[in-house]
């Protein structure tokens, strides 16, 4: 018997994985006797950012000067990762793990690097390798759960979004990879309820889990729910977090990239740490307008709303032509509570751009915090004409029909905010409002009925208000009942 044949594929991938720079394999000690040979910088390396040139030409140096140090091949990996240079990388930390094959993080990376490469299945096994290593990384876990579902290893990828969930309840990816395993599955209708009245749809995640949830219905034949929920999440992407991946941050440097971290930190929840990124980009390149836009969207996420206004002054000084950054700079003023000045720039705006959607938001937000509530109504018909969805601000618009005695039409805002946004509670506690107050009280009821749903699911609970209301409703039901033996009214 040949001895390969005792060998697992499994294993002989990784041996192939950690060898195959050409250096002898090591285990754990760090040094071996021969370094894997050095390689070559890529033919292109002209064409980088000169940032990103700079880091690599400076990590290869220090490669070049010692080869048997595995923390160097990892450092230029990185750097090239950190770039979307997937496969060169992946050839440094072949290099770096066939020096010290004890290392989590370092076969994590080569995983990631696989991956990236388009060689998933290489990478799955270098990610069971980290995984052998140290067990306690919950978005190793998850993430072998989504490489197991692109191979149809539905099953698999079940029990590794269960352990992502065990060791963190609270990370959203875990559980949206289960409701995924679902649809896989044609498991439609506990992917829905899975999703139903989740605090995930109202999270980071919230886009995603929505398309997600768009889909499973319309697979059950929810046809017109599905239809509203698909079409508010057509280019929803994930939201991922993971603090090994976070590693690659301190190795960004082109300009483009750190655009990239940066907007997806904000989307995560992350602004502070966005705002460190984008305030080190900003001293590199001053003038860098969507560094500027960026920084300036993370400045008024994190609260700070004058630094916000100043940021966004100066880029719209650089490029006085781009709308979207004038409008950024009118919601700026509008935050820093510059009213009449916000209003301004919109009415500029909407005379150059009329058929502008954001700006008719923005004017529409600015006349109801001025009082203005008439014209608000008919600004934001006017977004809406012009393809706007925006279900918080349709209640907001509902609550100023409502104040003007325009019932039907508040209705109607209502059901549309929460056609767009059925997690929305206030969209439903609107509806209960509206209904009992034109005597539709099997209506107000149904509403109600599903706020009580969303609270039980959601943090915090339910506004308050609904205990009201539902008091209101039962006593207005039971006078109904005495006149007329029952009749809904």
């Amino acid at each position: 018997m040949k001895l390969v044949s005792l060998v697992s594929p499994g294993l002989l991938l990784i041996a192939s994985l950690a060898t195959s720079c050409g250096g002898e394999q090591q285990s754990s000690s760090g040094s071996a006797d021969a370094a894997p040979p050095v390689p070559e910088l890529p033919s292109y390396i002209d064409s980088f950012d000169p940032s990103v040139r700079d880091l690599v030409l400076e990590a290869h140096g220090e490669l070049a000067g010692d080869a048997l140090d595995p923390g160097r091949w990892m450092k230029l990996g990185m750097a090239y990762e950190a770039h979307s240079e997937a496969a060169l990388a992946a050839d440094c930390y072949r290099g770096a793990v066939s020096l010290d094959d004890q290392q989590a993080r370092w076969w994590y990376r080569l995983a990631m690097a696989l991956q990236g490469n388009d060689q998933l299945e290489e990478g799955l096994v270098a990610l069971e390798r980290s995984l052998v290593l140290h067990d306690g990384h919950g978005p190793a876990h998850w993430r072998k759960g989504l490489w197991l579902l692109e191979l149809s290893r539905e099953e698999e990828a079940r029990v590794s979004f269960e352990r992502a969930i065990e060791l963190d309840p609270a990370d959203e990816t875990g559980h949206i990879g289960l409701v995924q395993v679902h649809l896989r599955l044609g498991e439609n209708d506990q992917a829905a309820r899975a999703l139903e009245g989740s605090p995930i749809l109202l999270g980071a995640n919230g886009p995603w889990a929505t398309k997600l949830l768009g889909t499973a219905y319309q697979r059950v034949g929810r046809e017109d729910e599905a239809r509203n929920l698909l079409a508010n999440s057509k280019a929803a992407t994930p939201v991922q977090r993971d603090s090994w991946n976070d590693e690659l941050d301190g190795y960004r440097r082109g300009m483009a990239a750190i655009n990239r971290q940066a907007r997806a930190l904000i989307a995560a929840g992350r602004a502070p740490r966005a705002v460190e990124i984008l305030e080190g980009a900003r001293v590199q390149n001053p003038d860098h307008v969507p560094i500027l836009r960026t920084l300036g969207a993370a400045y008024a996420t994190a609260g700070r709303t004058k630094s916000a206004l100043e940021v966004l002054k100066s880029a719209s000084e650089l490029e006085p032509e781009n709308t979207e950054l004038r409008i950024d700079t009118a919601w700026a003023h509008a935050m820093h509570g510059e009213l009449q000045a916000a209003l301004g720039d919109a009415l500029e705006i909407l005379q150059e751009a009329p058929e502008n959607n954001k700006a008719h938001i923005l004017h529409a937000q600015l006349l109801m915090d001025l009082g203005r509530d008439e014209e608000a109504i008919a600004a934001f018909q006017s977004a809406l004409e012009f393809g706007a969805r925006n279900p918080a601000m349709l209640v907001d618009i509902g609550k100023k029909q409502i104040g003007l005695g325009r019932l039907e039409d508040s209705l109607a805002s209502f059901v549309l905010a929460a056609n767009q946004s059925p997690v929305l509670q206030s969209a439903w506690i609107g509806q209960a409002i509206v209904n009992i107050e034109m005597k539709r009280f099997q209506a107000a009821d149904i509403a109600l009925k599903r706020v009580e749903v969303l609270a039980e699911l959601q943090p915090g609970g339910a506004d308050p208000v609904v205990g009201e209301i539902r008091s209101q409703l039962t006593a207005l039901q039971q006078e109904g009942t005495r006149e007329d033996g029952g009749a809904d009214r």
